[in-house]
């Protein structure tokens, strides 16, 4: 008798979290193509899929990760739809470990992003808070530029007031708590 009612427990709930899940993309538009990313999170296993769909002749994209009764996802704003992870895929600030995603924007540009395990996007405070930084160079470093123990982001973008071949604005933000913070600018000319 347990072993009936927990299997047609087990049966609803799959079935349920199917429904849900079905409903939940088509109110997105039509589904284009689904990219899955595993990694190892805060010292566990972490899986989840960047899905596009096509809406309004825009591409949307969703962070999301199922669990075993519900989908959780956030739109990815900012991105075309092709994402990979960073070169340095997870990086620590101060007692978090999150995601950096980085994805291309137009011909030559690409944009970067960082989110939590519970894909909450931490926000870049620059003039306004942001959710996503573009380079053009594309160039993103991850590094402790200022040795106080935690990551922090360096972007790189053109320099158009020169040449813009050789001359760069690099942009320094240092990691804390919630996210990234501006820090200091530097024109620089490269070889």
């Amino acid at each position: 008798m347990y072993a009936i009612t927990i299997i047609l427990i087990l049966g609803g709930s799959f079935l349920l979290y199917n429904k849900n899940k079905i409903k939940a993309d088509s109110d997105l538009g039509a589904f284009t193509s689904e990219k899955e990313f595993n990694l190892v999170l805060n010292n566990k296993d972490f899986r989840f899929s960047i899905k596009s769909y096509l809406k309004d002749d825009l591409i949307r994209n969703y962070m999301t990760k199922s669990g075993l009764f519900k989908v959780k996802q956030v739109e990815l704003i900012g991105f075309e739809d092709d994402f990979s992870l960073c070169n340095k895929p997870t990086l620590k600030l101060k007692d978090l470990e999150i995601i950096c995603l980085v994805g291309d924007v137009g011909v030559h540009s690409q944009a970067v992003s960082f989110i939590r395990e519970d894909l909450s996007i931490l926000k870049i405070k620059d003039d306004v808070d942001l959710n996503y930084l573009i380079s053009d160079v594309p160039n993103y470093q991850i590094q402790d530029y200022n040795n106080d123990g935690y990551d922090d982001l360096i972007v790189e973008d053109r320099n158009y007031d020169k040449n813009p071949l050789i001359a760069l604005i690099r942009r320094y933000y240092r990691g804390v708590s919630d996210g990234f913070v501006f820090d200091k600018e530097e024109r620089v000319e490269v070889q």
